[in-house]
């Protein structure tokens, strides 16, 4: 066995069968040789590597999985394709799925290099005669028959599966055809003739002044016209028959409730360079919509955003977002991946949970189930940060928080007791509403004030005397399913609170 292991050794890594020799019988056992050669390998080669990953033609993900482990393959992808990037070569690396934490590198803004001839819609129409020609379609076949950057590949193709001619991602199974070339034609020829937008009529848009104010088509995979700057608001509300849209190039805003309660909505491929602003409730209740990928541009995500997408399972928050007013993921009960973009200095993310400011404020943690231990750098609990996770059973509240914010952990049904340490301060209004579950509650000394409504539709029973710790001097209205007053400030020395 060890002589085997010296021979392969000696093939993978070079020199002589000597060399492999002395090196090892400086080791106890073989293990530890090849353990520490290993390690050796990594280090000595990693520059060689990187050169080599930077400039080849094109490579596979696994290669580089197999180097190093999770940790190691993001960082030394994001800068892989860096380099790749800056001399014009492919990024793909032989995915048709890019991970979430590749996204803005592989996506991100670079010189378009497609040939120029073409403009977006004759493009558009060559990639479909080239699927019509080969039968299926590929990211790779597309980069290398029109010159592209993976982006505009993807639009392209996100395009061809909203209009059902070609089929959705198998990887590793290239994208198959799904529409005769008879029925591409007439949708073609009715296009070029004005009278529909691929397959939509032209008349199911209302649009006015470049803001598209009402969708009044059936639904299906609709293609948004050319032109438009603006979705308005309630434009799609409730267009229970949508099942896909493509949004196009331009559209810089998506308003108010646009998409809310679209609940068949399951694809959105939308300009991720061009909008820069999501509007409150833009795709709230969206039940089937599965992934969403959050423009780079955007500043700012609106609480009740996604609320109630429940299918939602992974979502990225871009560099430039600098606000999220409070949990825009109510009831995404099954968002178990939240990633943050290196580049963004306000928000990180850790295991399910998205954090503000180094981790100082919890904002929210969508699925979480079980028991949660709240991470000891968290001061504050943000408001509706827990709110419907149904599957919680259990919180960890570590000394160091300073405030439960308004509703955070609201209609909890799975919580059955819960201790407030002595360091907080406040319990917001609603924080722990609708846990009817919750029969056994701690309050320690220490909290000084708790918000109207805060233990309400509860299964808490007893009195103020039972709960409230002295250092309590503000009381909510209806704050217990027991106290039916209005609350107000302690009154000294006794446990009445008065207005």
């Amino acid at each position: 066995m060890r002589r085997i292991i010296i021979d392969c050794l000696t093939l993978l890594v070079g020199g002589t069968r000597l060399e492999r020799e002395r090196e090892m019988g400086d080791f106890q056992s073989t293990c530890n040789f090849v353990a520490e050669l290993t390690k050796s390998i990594r280090t000595r080669e990693a520059d060689r590597l990187m050169e080599h990953w930077s400039s080849a033609p094109t490579f596979m993900l696994s290669e580089v999985q197999e180097i190093d482990g999770k940790q190691a393959t993001e960082r030394v992808l994001l800068e892989i394709i860096s380099r790749r990037r800056r001399v014009g070569l492919p990024t793909t690396l032989g995915m048709d799925t890019v991970p979430a934490f590749l996204e803005k590198a592989v996506f991100g803004p670079s010189p378009d290099i497609s040939k120029p001839e073409y403009t977006e819609e004759e493009l558009f129409d060559a990639a479909v005669e080239t699927a019509f020609e080969e039968g299926y379609i590929t990211v790779a076949m597309l980069q290398c028959h029109f010159n592209l950057g993976y982006k505009r590949t993807m639009r392209l193709i996100d395009k061809m599966e909203t209009l059902g001619i070609i089929s959705a991602p198998n990887d590793p199974m290239p994208r198959q055809l799904r529409m005769p070339r008879t029925k591409w034609e007439e949708i073609r020829k009715s296009h070029l003739a004005g009278r529909s937008v691929y397959g939509q009529r032209q008349d199911d848009f209302q649009i006015k002044n470049g803001c598209l104010t009402k969708y009044k088509g059936g639904g299906g995979d609709v293609v948004l016209p050319e032109g438009i700057e603006e979705i308005g608001p309630d434009a799609f509300i409730q267009s229970t028959g949508l099942t896909g849209i493509y949004i196009p190039d331009g559209v810089a805003k998506i308003g108010v409730s646009a998409f809310l309660g679209c609940i068949n909505l399951k694809r959105v491929s939308l300009p991720v360079e061009t909008i820069q602003e999501i509007g409150l409730y833009a795709f709230h209740r969206c039940a089937d919509l599965t992934e969403f990928q959050i423009p780079w541009n955007v500043t700012k995500i609106e609480g009740g955003t996604f609320d109630h997408c429940t299918s939602l399972k992974n979502i990225v928050i871009p560099d430039l977002v600098m606000d999220i007013s409070e949990n825009p993921f109510i009831g995404c009960t099954n968002l178990t991946s939240v990633h943050v973009m290196p580049g963004n200095n306000v928000f990180s993310a850790q295991g399910g949970a998205l954090f503000r400011d180094d981790g100082k404020e919890l904002v929210c943690c969508p699925a979480a189930s079980g028991e949660y231990h709240i991470p000891e750098s968290v001061v504050r609990i943000g408001p509706h940060a827990f709110c419907e996770c149904r599957d919680l059973t259990g919180i960890i509240i570590p000394e160091g928080v300073k405030e439960i914010g308004v509703n955070a952990f609201c209609s909890c049904t799975g919580l059955t007791e819960v201790t407030i340490p002595s360091s907080v301060e406040e319990v917001g209004g609603g924080a722990f509403e609708g846990c009817e579950n919750l029969a056994s509650l701690t309050i320690r000394d220490g909290v000084k004030k708790i918000g109207n409504c805060a233990f309400e539709k509860t299964g808490l029973i007893g009195s103020l005397r039972d709960f409230l710790p002295k250092s309590v001097m503000e009381l909510g209205a209806h704050v217990f399913p027991f106290y039916c007053c209005g609350g107000g400030k302690r009154r000294p020395g006794t446990d009445r609170f008065i207005d």
